[in-house]
């Protein structure tokens, strides 16, 4: 039984991950867009915006799901990146603003390819421990 609860977690893990993916993936595609002058800065804010709190609610699921399963180093790794997002919504900087999106978009592309870049890293990291969770259930 408590295989089957490893297993589930770590689904869970996976799936959670996978959103928070999508949501960069989906933030790198809109800023190229606007690069490449295929939108304009509010239709990409307005994309962008609405996927914000759904992102950061995604991560803080996913550090409390690492938290009660007792996988200190997972929740050590994605604190600092937690910590961060909370600190933004506190200061309200959450969202980004298409009058000066221009101005912050290199910063933004690359702040966001880093968290892709971990994100996937870590993807790989949690698939391997569900695969590991199944092996060791049979």
């Amino acid at each position: 039984m408590d295989d089957f609860w490893y297993v589930v977690l770590w689904m869970v893990i996976l799936v959670l991950i996978s959103a928070l993916i999508f949501f960069s993936v989906h933030l790198l595609v809109n800023i190229i867009d606007l690069e490449n002058d295929f939108l304009n800065p509010i239709d990409m804010c307005n994309a962008v915006n609405m996927l914000v709190l759904p992102e950061y609610v995604c991560l803080g699921l996913m550090v409390v799901v690492l938290a009660l399963g007792g996988y200190w180093i997972e929740t050590l790794a994605y604190l600092p990146l937690l910590g961060y997002n909370i600190n933004l919504v506190v200061k309200n900087k959450h969202k980004l603003d298409p009058t000066v999106i221009y101005q912050v978009m290199a910063r933004k592309r690359k702040h966001t390819l880093g968290i892709l870049i971990f994100e996937v890293v870590s993807f790989f990291w949690f698939l391997y421990r569900f695969v590991y969770g199944l092996i060791r259930g049979f």
